[in-house]
C-alpha cells in the first residue's frame, strides 16, 4: 500500500510539476541535504503547534502575535482542503520563496480534490474542444452542401 502511494505522488508530480519545477524542488533538496530537511520539518512542527495554539485561543491568524512567530521571511497562509470535505483541511504557512505556482484553475483543482484525482485538470476542457471541433466540422459540412450545385 505505501509503495502505490508512493507512485501516486510521484506521478502527481509529474503531472503538476514542469520538469524545470521538478528540478528547481530536486536542486534545493540536494543543497539543503537530508539533515536540513529534517531540521526543518521539526521547526515548522513546532511552528504549527504554537500558532495553533494561538489560533484556540483566538489569535486571528493574520495578527501581529501569530507573525512573530514565523521565521523572518515572508510568509504566505496556505488552506489545504482535505476530500471529500473541502470545508476542513489544514492551514499553514509557507514560505513565499518556497511556493511553486501551478498552471491551474481554482476549479480545476477542487474538481481534482472533490473527485480524489479521478477527474484531472483538462479532461473538460479536452471534451470541450473536441465537442467544438466537432460542431465547426458539422458547420464547415453544412455549409459544403448548401454551396454545392445541385445533382
Amino acid at each position: 500500500e505505501q509503495l502505490y502511494y508512493t507512485l501516486e505522488g510521484l506521478s502527481l508530480a509529474e503531472r503538476y510539476f514542469t520538469p524545470e519545477q521538478r528540478r528547481a524542488i530536486a536542486t534545493r533538496a540536494k543543497r539543503l541535504g537530508p539533515e536540513r530537511i529534517h531540521r526543518g520539518e521539526s521547526e515548522w512542527t513546532t511552528l504549527t503547534a504554537e500558532v495553533q495554539a494561538a489560533m484556540d485561543r483566538g489569535a486571528n491568524p493574520a495578527s501581529p502575535e501569530i507573525a512573530t512567530r514565523l521565521p523572518d521571511t515572508e510568509h504566505v497562509a496556505a488552506f489545504m482542503p482535505c476530500t471529500p470535505n473541502p470545508t476542513t483541511g489544514f492551514f499553514f504557512y509557507v514560505a513565499r520563496r518556497d511556493v511553486i505556482d501551478l498552471d491551474i484553475t481554482v476549479e480545476a483543482a477542487m474538481t481534482l480534490l472533490m473527485s480524489a484525482g479521478m477527474v484531472q485538470p483538462g479532461d473538460q476542457q479536452r471534451k470541450l474542444a473536441a465537442l467544438a471541433e466537432t460542431a465547426r466540422a458539422a458547420r464547415a459540412a453544412q455549409a459544403n452542401r448548401a454551396a454545392a450545385p445541385a445533382k
